[in-house]
C-alpha cells in the first residue's frame, strides 16, 4: 500500500469516527438503531467514503462532514456545496426569532431547497435584535472554514457565496 493510500484510509477512519461520535445512543441499553442494524457497519469496518457521504453523513443532516468529505474527495459541485453551507448557516440561525418580516424572509428563503426548509425555529430561541446568535455562528463558519481551507480545496470554503450570506443576516 502507498502512502498516499494509507493517508487517505487514514482520514476516512477519521470521518467516519467522527459519524460515529455524533450518534447518540437511543436509551434502550445503549444500542442505537440506526438504519436498522447500520450502526454496527458503522462501528466496525472502514467503510467507503461514497458509503459515509450517502448513507449516513447526508441522511443524518451531518452537513460539516459532507463538506469534509466533499474536500477529501476532490468533488468540486458549486450547487451542492452552495446547499450545504446554505444547510450549516440556517441550522445555527434556526432558534433565532424576530417580529421583523425581513428577517423572517431572509431565514425562510435561506432553507429553501434544504432539508431544513419545513424546520420550525423555536419559540424559546435567541431575539435577532439581541444578536447573541453571532458568536456561535461565527465560531462555526470560523471552525470549518479553517479545516476546509487547511486542506487546500478552497472550494468547499467559497467565500463568494459565504460573505453574500452572512452580508443578508
Amino acid at each position: 500500500m502507498k502512502l498516499n493510500e494509507l493517508k487517505d484510509k487514514l482520514e476516512v477512519a477519521s470521518l467516519q469516527k467522527r459519524i460515529l461520535s455524533a450518534i447518540p445512543p437511543s436509551v434502550s441499553g445503549g444500542e442505537t438503531s440506526l438504519f436498522g442494524g447500520q450502526y454496527h457497519s458503522l462501528a466496525n469496518k472502514l467503510l467507503s467514503v461514497s458509503d459515509l457521504f450517502n448513507d449516513y453523513a447526508a441522511p443524518m443532516g451531518m452537513y460539516e462532514i459532507c463538506l469534509l468529505i466533499m474536500n477529501m474527495c476532490k468533488t468540486n459541485d458549486p450547487n451542492t456545496i452552495r446547499a450545504l453551507w446554505n444547510c450549516i448557516i440556517s441550522r445555527e440561525l434556526q432558534d433565532v426569532r424576530s417580529e421583523r418580516e425581513d428577517v423572517q424572509d431572509f431565514i425562510r428563503s435561506l432553507k429553501e431547497g434544504t432539508p431544513l426548509e419545513d424546520s420550525i425555529a423555536d419559540t424559546y430561541g435567541w431575539e435577532f435584535e439581541s444578536g447573541e446568535w453571532i458568536r456561535p455562528l461565527k465560531d462555526k463558519i470560523t471552525s470549518l472554514g479553517r479545516e476546509l481551507w487547511d486542506k487546500g480545496a478552497a472550494y468547499t470554503f467559497p467565500l463568494q457565496a459565504i460573505v453574500p450570506i452572512l452580508e443578508g443576516v
